[in-house]
């Protein structure tokens, strides 16, 4: 595309532009703008190759155009139209962050390629990439003009997508700032810049337990690089035993600590049999007397002589 556009076909094409009856005297601007995109059962590659993972994520990007004040002669050009009919349009440069959260579901170990029972997790990261365009996006009060084209260049803002769609990462940006397009006035850009990380996380209970983080620095999660890995392990239960399998360990005095209480190796509580001993002792007592009482009340001469 060349370098010179119509002024008036540049307005039309970019933004909404009206006079501001109703603005305050001093300038103002908003040269960042957010999108936050749903997206759900989105493929995740390990360091081998091939889907690991599906990850349920919210994405949050945020683009800002960069340094504004420095080109304010070209702001007020392009906002109140005080430029000759032919416009030279320059090149806008913009920072764009990108923030994910939410969470995981493994059925492969990230690290080697090797299944893993399923395993559910949590999943954090982010990337930066600058990029320049021809296209000026924001939102601009200058000498009574409004310039105001954000909501144009917000892709997926509050959209929820499934699987691959709508871009893949890598491609996220220009997505939300130029859509599809490959317009190459619209979006110029030399890739994500080299400090993308993901981490991937799971717990047992409220301890960590395994983890795998995937990053410019460390190869995109090589395990050569102490990336770690994801195991899909069963969680241990307190006694150390794996989850559902507590054991029960006898002391070496015969008898297992539990709460409070003791268990013979029988398993019987000593409570409670000394409580039946000492019942059954009392019993016996008690019948020995009825039978001694008996035989004397049958022998009226013998009992006078007690």
């Amino acid at each position: 595309m060349k370098a010179k556009f119509l002024l008036a076909g540049l307005v039309a094409a970019s933004a909404i532009l009206v006079p501001a009856t109703t603005a305050s005297a001093a300038d103002t601007s908003d040269h960042c703008w957010t999108s936050t995109t749903t997206l759900t059962d989105r493929p995740d590659s390990g360091f081998v190759g091939g889907t690991w993972a599906l990850d349920h994520l919210t994405r949050t990007t945020v683009i800002c155009l960069v340094e504004p004040e420095a080109q304010n002669d070209d702001l007020k050009a392009m906002v109140t139209k005080s430029t000759p009919e032919t416009f030279v349009a320059p090149t806008w440069t913009y920072h764009a962050t990108v923030t994910d959260g939410g969470t995981f579901d493994a059925t492969k170990n990230p690290s080697t390629g090797g299944a893993i029972p399923p395993t559910h997790g949590t999943v954090n990261g982010h990337f930066t990439q600058d990029f320049t365009s021809k296209v000026l996006v924001g939102h601009f009060e200058i000498d009574g003009f409004i310039w105001d084209n954000i909501g144009r260049h917000q892709g997926g803002n509050g959209e929820s997508f499934s699987g691959t769609d709508p871009s893949s990462t890598s491609d996220w940006v220009q997505y939300v700032f130029a859509g599809n397009g490959k317009d190459p006035d619209s979006f110029k850009s030399e890739g994500m810049n080299q400090d993308w990380t993901w981490t991937y996380q799971t717990k047992c209970g409220k301890e960590d337990q395994d983890q795998w983080i995937d990053a410019a620095d460390n190869n995109a999660g090589d395990p050569a690089h102490d990336a770690g890995a994801i195991t899909g392990a069963i969680c241990p239960s307190p006694s150390g035993s794996p989850s559902g399998s507590p054991s029960v360990t006898p002391s070496t005095s015969g008898s297992t600590s539990s709460g409070g209480g003791s268990l013979p190796v029988t398993g019987f509580p000593t409570g409670l049999a000394l409580i039946v001993g000492g019942v059954l002792l009392l019993l016996g007592v008690i019948l020995a007397a009825v039978g001694y009482r008996r035989r004397h009340e049958s022998d009226p001469e013998t009992w006078e002589n007690y």
